[in-house]
């Protein structure tokens, strides 16, 4: 076959119609067992990665450092470890923070420390962040009712300070029951009430017989609560019955303020509702008051049979080129949502599948793909994806539930190219094709902002297939 028609068929492979659904995963990096860098050995049943954070830059490096939680070691205390990585993505050095370890105070057993962690910002200017962490099975006051600590780190990653956020400590003066499980998840939601201070958002998986509800934390200057509001079943303007299992509350992003009252709304997952407990999921959105209670919700995605949509949420950079962020919903698997301008959204690709493969497999145990954590894991200008995998068995596939985390590099396929002689793109490509096909002799194409020639079009579409890890290969 010519060289030009080879050409113009991979150029037919990589038409902007077959852009549409490109693969948004790049890679992957697996940290584990003897991976990643992160020497074992892990516990069965210690399920590393319950909870995962990016940190940012900790140590001054230029990489992006992690936090992952392990709620179930030593003795079910927990652990969190502050993983500084290496320019590969691998383990450079790490720090553990559990009961009496890296200036944390003594925590009981059976405390599940680490079962969620949020990154809160640096907000005492020393250079490292201030982490809300939970511990679902605090029994202070009662059996699992549950609580949340407050960690301000050092640089090195030990504990500066601690504030305990529980039934009557912290500022938190609201009630809480056994087995509320307050602090199994927690969420950092920004300044939703524009005062200056971070809130938090805290998941009580067992409320209500394990119906879920939702805490709106408004914090104080010091992360004390300024004032709490529970959203669940007949509280905090919530308007429908839960049922139990809903997980209602599971997840929650700070999206935008769309009614302009000055309060940020927030995206809310509920991955065990309807229909008739078949774990489809929900996802909706909370128009807030500026109390922190609901003022108006919308359901915004509803998945299918045992899709458990809702697990986590993840905002993202705009991967599909349309000008809007893109949205990352976790359930069985990781759904890449777009969103439209009326305020609906567009099922981009699931992965596993048409958005990519991950090194690895999550394996099962509620929903295994619910862990998500964003942050430029790659130092590449994108946003990347940090995901836990609890129920993960190890390096040898013998254990369980050992656990593992993932930090997952998204791409979002560029369709044009910065050549030294201006930017090159697939208009551009067809018209040098077709005066190429026609004129034997014609071996450039000028355009308004630059000549190019033909060792443009070979580079554009190798670093094209390079770039996004699909289309042909140019020799």
């Amino acid at each position: 076959m010519p060289r030009l028609a080879q050409l113009a068929l991979a150029l037919a492979a990589l038409s902007p119609a077959a852009l549409a659904q490109p693969a948004y995963i790049r890679d992957s990096i697996k940290y584990g067992e003897d991976l990643g860098g992160f020497e074992g050995p892990f516990y069965n049943g210690e399920q590393f990665g319950a909870g995962v954070c990016v940190l940012g830059d900790l140590d001054k490096d230029g990489v992006t450092d992690i936090a992952v939680g392990v709620p179930r070691a030593l003795g079910n205390r927990g652990a969190l470890w502050i993983i500084y990585r290496n320019p590969d993505g691998t383990v450079k050095s790490r720090t553990r923070i559990s009961s009496g370890e890296s200036g944390f105070p003594e925590i009981p057993a059976d405390t599940y420390f680490g079962c969620a962690v949020a990154n809160l910002g640096d907000l005492d200017g020393d250079g490292a962040p201030e982490l809300a962490v939970g511990a679902f099975s605090d029994d202070d006051p009662a059996s699992g009712s549950g609580a949340v600590h407050i960690l301000r780190l050092n640089p090195q990653g030990t504990v500066k300070s601690t504030l305990r956020i529980a039934h009557n400590a912290g500022g938190f003066d609201a009630t809480l029951h056994a087995g509320d499980a307050f602090g199994y998840k927690v969420f950092a939601l920004g300044d939703i009430n524009n005062d200056g201070a971070p809130d938090l958002g805290v998941h009580a998986r067992g409320d209500n017989e394990l119906k879920g509800a939702l805490w709106i934390l408004l914090l104080n200057p010091d992360q004390s609560v300024l004032h709490a509001t529970k959203i669940g079943h007949e509280s905090g303007g919530w308007p429908l019955p839960l049922d139990q299992f809903d997980r209602f509350g599971t997840s929650a992003i700070p999206y935008m303020d769309v009614d302009a009252n000055g309060v940020t709304d927030l995206l809310v997952g509920a991955p065990g509702r309807e229909p008739e407990h078949t774990g489809s999921g929900e996802v909706f959105l909370f128009k807030l008051n500026p109390d922190g209670s609901l003022l108006e919700h919308h359901s915004v995605l509803r998945g299918t049979l045992y899709d458990q949509l809702g697990a986590g949420l993840a905002r993202i950079d705009d991967i599909n080129r349309d000008g809007l962020d893109d949205l990352v919903v976790g359930g069985d698997r990781f759904y890449f949502y777009a969103p439209r301008e009326d305020g609906s959204w567009t099922l981009l690709c699931a992965a596993p599948g048409a958005c990519g493969s991950i090194n690895g497999v999550f394996q099962s145990g509620g929903a295994p793909y619910a862990e998500i954590d964003t942050g430029d894991l790659d130092s590449d200008g994108l946003i990347d994806l940090l995901a836990g995998a609890p129920n993960d068995d190890g390096a040898d596939k013998n254990g369980s539930d050992r656990g593992a985390a993932y930090a997952i590099h998204l791409s979002n396929c560029p369709i044009d190219y910065a050549s030294p002689h201006g930017v090159l793109d697939f208009s551009d490509i067809s018209e040098f094709l077709i005066g190429l096909d026609r004129m034997e002799d014609h071996t450039d194409l000028a355009r308004p902002y630059g000549v190019f020639d033909f060792s443009d079009v070979l580079f554009f579409l190798q670093l094209y297939a390079d770039y996004c890890d699909m289309g042909p290969t140019i020799n």
